[in-house]
């Protein structure tokens, strides 16, 4: 078997037992630009690189981050917490990104419970905070180069981003910044 092959078969191990369980499995390097680095040093060393088993390293890949992306988001959906241990950096990023608007929301909630609370003749007198547009819609993308942070259409500021990032964005930013080629739609 060559070495081209053991990796084939490394990564696509990866990735299956990423799908086969509910639970994160612990990463193999600091994130997924040092992987992608690891697997290229070992590909550009190999003679018999075709473009089928490049095309299998790239599907295993694609495979691998998005079962993470989609466990990832289901933990924070049901507000459950993530050990850092079980991340890549670029997912600690995502999980940061989730919980910021958490703790928008939080405030959110509590400033209206407090509203509530206020005697009428003083409820004219309180103004509401404007609310932030969220997008009803995300889609997790893979940024295939260095971007400038970007206004995004709910009206924060997003990035900048460093080539293999992944972010969660808003499904009209990720389609225009997909029609550009800056990044992949992942999920």
């Amino acid at each position: 078997m060559s070495n081209v092959e053991k990796l084939i078969e490394s990564i696509s191990r990866l990735a299956v037992r990423e799908v086969e369980s509910d639970e994160l499995e612990q990463p193999v390097a600091s994130s997924y630009e040092e992987l992608v680095r690891k697997i290229m040093e070992e590909l550009s060393s190999s003679s018999s690189l075709s473009e089928t088993k490049l095309r299998l390293v790239r599907s295993s890949l694609a495979v691998l981050i998005q079962r993470r992306i989609g466990k990832i988001l289901e933990k924070i959906s049901s507000g459950e917490d993530i050990p850092g241990r079980l991340l890549y950096r670029e997912e600690r990023k995502l999980v940061e990104l989730f919980s910021i608007l958490k703790m928008e929301t939080l405030s959110r909630e509590k400033a209206e419970t407090e509203t509530k609370t206020v005697e009428t003749e003083h409820v004219a007198e309180i103004k509401e905070r404007p609310s932030m547009k969220l997008p009803s819609e995300i889609n997790i993308v893979q940024f295939l180069e260095d971007f400038p942070a970007l206004q995004s259409v709910s009206g924060h500021t997003l990035g900048p981003f460093s080539r293999f990032d992944i972010a969660a964005l808003p499904v009209d930013d990720a389609e225009e910044l997909k029609r550009k080629n800056v990044v992949d739609i992942v999920a």
